[in-house]
């Protein structure tokens, strides 16, 4: 099935991958170049240059985030099938069309790829809703690579055919476009966990999300990408996610478990700084600090009315 799709591909300064990306995207033809919308954050010119050249429309917009850029992409689309893509990402026509022809068949509402890293390692793809028991299973108690076989760790399942799931690591997704304007990705995280918020509405919703393992995208991010403000983003924002979704009860639950997985992360790469690997420790104290002052997040609802 070669429906018709528009790509909505927000950039941020990154030129050389946008160009791959967009590249791989081009291939599509001769089924079909589909259109593009490039969300140009803080109006780079390069980015404008590049996207110009591929035949993209280009919206220029500020920086409140990535949900809010997808949001104001789709707004040019008219297409009943869009994919919404990050900037730092491979991606071949193939997986591209294999995405699109799921969500157009009426398999699901919402597909996504098997994730690898540019060294071609798996990536968790699949996630679980954000519950206090489900962040203690998946994200403080538990590494991010596999010790046993089996479905009770999401993010350690490796499907091998179209299967449904909970929730996903949202880097790319091809989703109904009637979908994602009724569901529009919630703006309030700036970055990190706005998806696991999107999925819980989504699941709420009864819409169906499945992972095709044979579309596959490369991508540059990942668990080897450790920051202060990634980290400080993803401690807050675990809180604010169960906040958001099952109220400051479920939040107030949540906070110890996340300061719980931010003091392990802080431990281990502790542990790894002393044998002379990568010194992540700077980054790992960011995200303890940010997850000590998440109780903020269920005790003031003021700080959920506008985006980070």
């Amino acid at each position: 099935m070669n429906a018709p799709f528009t790509v909505v591909v927000v950039v941020f300064h990154r030129i050389e991958p946008l160009r791959r990306l967009l590249t791989g995207i081009a291939a599509c033809a001769p089924d079909g170049r589909p259109r593009l919308v490039v969300v140009n954050l803080e109006d780079d010119p390069e980015v404008r240059s590049v996207a110009t050249a591929f035949g993209a429309t280009i919206v220029t917009a500020t920086d409140r985030g990535y949900a809010a850029a997808v949001n104001r992409g789709v707004e040019e689309v008219d297409t009943e099938v869009v994919v919404f893509s990050s900037d730092d990402l491979e991606i071949n026509p193939r997986s591209l069309r294999r995405l699109v022809a799921t969500v157009a068949g009426g398999i699901a509402d919402v597909a996504v790829p098997q994730i690898l890293d540019l060294y071609g390692r798996e990536q968790a793809s699949v996630r679980s809703l954000p519950t206090p028991a489900r962040i203690f299973m998946e994200w403080a108690a538990t590494g991010d690579r596999p010790l046993t076989r089996g479905r009770r760790i999401q993010k350690w399942r490796r499907p091998q055919r179209i299967e449904t799931i909970d929730a996903f690591d949202a880097a790319l997704v091809a989703v109904r476009t009637d979908v994602l304007r009724i569901h529009p990705l919630p703006e309030e995280y700036f970055l990190y966990w706005e998806e696991l918020d999107w999925c819980y509405r989504l699941h709420a919703a009864g819409r169906r999300c499945v992972l095709v393992p044979d579309a596959v995208v490369r991508h540059a991010g990942g668990r080897d990408d450790v920051r202060a403000d990634k980290q400080r983003l993803l401690a807050r924002n675990a809180v604010r996610c169960v906040y958001r979704t099952q109220g400051r009860n479920a939040a107030a639950r949540a906070w110890p478990i996340v300061m719980l997985w931010q003091l392990r992360l802080l431990v281990v790469d502790g542990l790894r700084a002393l044998l002379g690997r990568e010194n992540r420790v700077p980054a790992r104290v960011a995200g303890v600090a940010a997850a000590f002052g998440a109780w903020r997040e269920f005790i003031d609802p003021e700080l959920h009315e506008v985006a980070a």
